[in-house]
């Protein structure tokens, strides 16, 4: 609790210095400097740096400087970070994308140039086989400390990435904003966030600047899909219409039955701001949703849907789907309601980890101040079931990506089709023939 305590502190710390004085300093670079060298100019650092996009084979990083200059981020494997990419031109918004990277590799970053940037890590989207972490939370707004308490819990339970079901700031002013920023980065510097839209975030032009979500052609970036491991997310925009005949209730429908047809996605999560189920004193549960949307989750065996909107934590199920309300991440807590769906229900800060191995899912939601459990419950898929790898050998073998080979594997008695980075070719020494 004391080592937690000063990790509150120090985030609020740096949150504070953030609303008041903008945050670090950085360098604006030259056109020819080394990695670590820094400038004689130098500009405010007013978000980030943020991870945005980590992949298997890439990964992307943000932030926002008070001035224009050109982003340059230094890099590699080890923190003292060897290699160096340059922005092409000078801005405020700074996006550099790093590619041909390794699977499953712990990498270092920081921003060039800058006298007061550290190195930061972060890992690559792992194999399939590999355990895998994901943390659930939102509705954050004006209680700093309490959201930085969820931040320091799921920072130190090391997610490979966060969902947040929206609501991030109370208002889309920019000091809020810079100071959303500074309490999540011991958090999202080191892994991706993907968050949905609330309807505190206003008309979503600023979140639609700061967040850069995966390009699916449609709704211009306010909802999206990824997939992740034996995992797929649907993020959704309940700010928008959800009903027949929408282009995202269309868009929910088709995303829905290509990931049900993908045999390596075990298990779908959903994220929306409004709940279709919700006991809570504060909104309540949204009609529409559970009008329109449920019967789709049901229809194609969504496992788990988030939301937020009401700052509490309630967990049902309901046809074999369970919900989850996970909106105690910072707003002023309302009291907790129990309906004809409700299994369990709490009005303390909190936030939620998920636990993916092979086909079992571990759910845990821990209350952020004390670190208790305040709910937990098993899923197990039973598909494809296995005592070891040999249980797998008579499955049809599927495609890996360029540069990776694949096989199964049994993992927690699923078969798991795993692929991994291909080994180097093997040096060919050549003979060397005297001339006669």
């Amino acid at each position: 609790m004391a080592a937690k305590a000063r990790a509150v502190g120090w985030i609020l710390g740096v949150a504070l210095l953030a609303l008041v004085a903008g945050e670090w300093t950085a360098s604006a670079p030259g056109q020819e400097l080394p990695p670590g060298q820094p400038d004689e100019e130098s500009v405010q650092v007013l978000i980030g740096p943020y991870l945005q996009s980590v992949a298997r084979n890439e990964a992307t990083v943000r932030w926002e400087t008070a001035g224009p200059s050109t982003g340059r981020l230094a890099w590699g494997t080890n923190p003292e970070c060897p290699r160096a990419t340059e922005e092409p031109g000078e801005s405020t918004r700074h996006e550099i994308r790093l590619t041909g990277l390794s699977p499953a590799t712990r990498y270092w970053y920081r921003i060039a140039d800058s006298t007061s940037s550290v190195a930061v890590p972060f890992t690559t989207e792992r194999d399939r086989a590999s355990p895998l972490r994901v943390v659930v939370y939102g509705d954050n707004r004006t209680g700093h400390e309490a959201h930085a308490q969820v931040v320091a819990g799921a920072a130190a339970s090391e997610p490979d990435f966060v969902l947040n079901v929206g609501d991030l700031v109370e208002s889309p002013s920019e000091a809020l904003w810079r100071t959303f920023f500074a309490i999540e980065a011991p958090l999202i510097s080191r892994v991706p966030l993907f968050p949905v839209l609330g309807n505190h975030e206003g008309d979503g032009d600023r979140y639609l600047q700061l967040f850069r979500r995966p390009d699916d052609g449609t709704g211009h970036g306010r909802y999206y899909s990824i997939r992740w491991g034996l995992v797929a997310v649907l993020a959704l925009d309940t700010q928008q219409s959800v009903a027949p005949g929408s282009l995202q209730y269309a868009w929910v429908e088709q995303e829905l039955a290509e990931i049900a047809a993908v045999p390596d996605i075990v298990f779908i999560f959903c994220v929306l701001h409004h709940g279709p189920y919700c006991a809570a004193s504060g909104h309540g549960s949204n009609l529409d949703v559970r009008s329109y949307l449920v019967p789709l989750f049901e229809r194609y065996g969504v496992d788990i849907v988030f939301s937020g909107h009401d700052h509490v934590y309630e967990r049902s199920t309901v046809n074999g789907v369970k919900y989850v309300v996970t909106g105690a991440g910072g707003a002023p807590l309302h009291a907790a309601g129990h309906g004809w769906w409700t299994e369990v229900s709490a009005s303390v800060y909190e936030y939620c980890v998920l636990d993916v191995k092979g086909g079992t899912l571990g759910f845990t939601a821990f209350d952020a101040e004390t670190g208790a459990v305040v709910d937990g419950f098993q899923l197990a898929k039973r598909t494809n079931e296995c005592a070891g790898d040999l249980g797998c050998s008579d499955l049809a073998p599927r495609e890996c990506p360029p540069g990776e080979v694949g096989g199964y594997r049994c993992v927690a008695t699923t078969c798991v089709w795993d692929c991994t980075q291909a080994p180097p070719p093997p040096r060919v020494r050549r003979r060397l023939q005297r001339a006669s």
